[in-house]
């Protein structure tokens, strides 16, 4: 892997990017699950899309939320892609390394058990604790 891209990956995904842990209801079965999201916006679509070239995922177009606002793109990952990708900037991050260290943490619960387990005791306490601290991190200045 050419650790000059990796190295300006992780330092574009400092300043535009976020990591995230969304919760979801499963449409069919009612029961909640949480993801582990990796996102990037940006209006110029170039640098999203050699993201994607390095690391798969989906480019999306986001509509202006106000009248004044440019049209934009997000670069998203999800779950196993996402912290494949974190793993492989973690060493050149230099603002949202404690974000990453609460994914790799997060994507730790999802090791031990089958698709069908239930979750050991303190699991879903502790995947909800872990999204609450990423959503309170990003209300810190940078």
């Amino acid at each position: 892997m050419d650790s000059e891209g990796t190295a300006w990956a992780a330092g574009f995904f400092d300043g535009e990017g976020s990591v995230n842990i969304t919760q979801n209801q499963h449409s069919r079965t009612g029961k909640f699950y949480h993801v582990l999201c990796v996102d990037v916006a940006q209006v110029d679509p170039r640098p999203l899309m050699y993201l994607k070239e390095r690391w798969d995922g989906c480019i999306r177009t986001r509509q202006p939320s106000t009248a004044n606002a440019r049209l934009s793109c997000m670069w998203s990952l999800r779950n196993k892609a996402a912290e494949d990708f974190l793993r492989d900037i973690h060493p050149w991050v230099r603002v949202k390394g404690e974000q990453i260290e609460i994914a790799f943490a997060f994507r730790e619960t999802f090791r031990a058990r089958g698709g069908s387990t239930p979750l050991a005791d303190g699991v879903l306490e502790s995947r909800i604790a872990m999204k609450q601290k990423l959503e309170n991190d990003r209300r810190l200045p940078s």
